[in-house]
């Protein structure tokens, strides 16, 4: 996988664009008997000011950025635990959502946010089933995922994704997010016998095979925030954000000698709020620049950006 980010993961343009968002700087800009221009450092005349009249210093007025275009996005899985964070982060963003999911909605109890997401009952095996609501769409995010049996997790995990991404090519999707999983420094010949993990392997080189442009793979750790199963919601947040806390303020000297030994960042990779996940997948789909591999501290300086 080390080398499959390596050689994917990237960001066109200026260094770190992801985690540095463009800012525009303005300059006022005076002549004696004219009008005052506001203008942007690339040029473009934001706001005018007539200063014939002014004796004294104008206050320059506040200029005023377009607002990012609404973007229309299928969400693979919208009613999980990540799904739904997805789901809320693009609402917040002022998307328009649709989610692909065999149980349909979520509970009535899951949030007033359900009430504006579209939802499609069908499954990513039959591409008949849900084809037709890619038409036009900015985006796709697999949130697609599981556990069960080897053979279940190489279809859940890998074989799903591997079809979505496929579907959406046919309709000529612009962009495609999938949430995989960190790669926690588990020796490959394990990773291969799990299912998990060498579906998951699969689905991403689907992705950037497909989409080497505009194909975003996510690798978050153990992701954190009230996860409902059933009618149980486990507040997985009384444990992930405290250990959050004390790994990420591990002395550096400790943690470079022990992520030698294998899988030991199962023990020492930060866990991740499924918020900042969210945040992070809804800025890379409005960032054309954002594109490859986001490992755990390119996820959360992205969640911090604005697009």
């Amino acid at each position: 996988m080390r080398e499959m980010a390596s050689r994917a993961g990237h960001v066109r343009g200026k260094a770190n664009p992801r985690h540095e968002p463009k800012r525009r700087e303005f300059v006022q800009r005076t002549r004696p008997g004219r009008k005052n221009v506001l203008r942007a450092a690339d040029g473009e005349s934001t706001a005018d000011v007539d200063d014939t009249k002014a004796e004294g210093p104008v206050e320059a007025p506040k200029a005023t950025l377009a607002a990012p275009k609404t973007k229309s996005v299928v969400v693979l899985g919208g009613s999980g635990f990540v799904g739904s964070g997805v789901c809320r982060a693009l609402l917040a963003k002022g998307a328009k959502v649709v989610s692909v999911n065999r149980s349909g909605p979520p509970p009535s109890d899951g949030g007033a946010w359900a009430n504006r997401v579209t939802w499609i009952r069908a499954d990513v095996f039959d591409e008949d089933s849900w084809i037709d609501c890619l038409e036009g769409v900015d985006a796709v995010v697999s949130c697609i995922g599981g556990f069960g049996t080897v053979a279940d997790m190489e279809r859940v995990c890998g074989d799903a994704t591997v079809n979505s991404v496929s579907t959406a090519k046919k309709k000529s999707v612009p962009k495609f997010v999938f949430v995989s999983v960190y790669d926690y420094n588990i020796p490959d010949e394990i990773k291969k016998r799990t299912g998990y993990f060498s579906g998951k392997k699969r689905a991403e080189e689907a992705v950037l095979r497909e989409f080497p442009e505009q194909g975003v793979v996510v690798r978050p750790g153990f992701i954190y925030g009230d996860k409902r199963v059933g009618d149980v919601v486990l507040p997985l947040g009384n444990v992930g954000k405290p250990l959050e806390g004390v790994l990420k303020n591990l002395p550096e000297g400790l943690t470079d000698v022990l992520k030698k030994l294998p899988a030991s960042d199962l023990a020492l990779a930060p866990p991740v709020s499924v918020d900042v996940v969210a945040k992070a997948i809804t800025n890379a789909i409005y960032d054309p620049d954002v594109s490859g591999v986001l490992e755990l501290k390119e996820i959360e300086r992205l969640s911090e950006a604005s697009s």
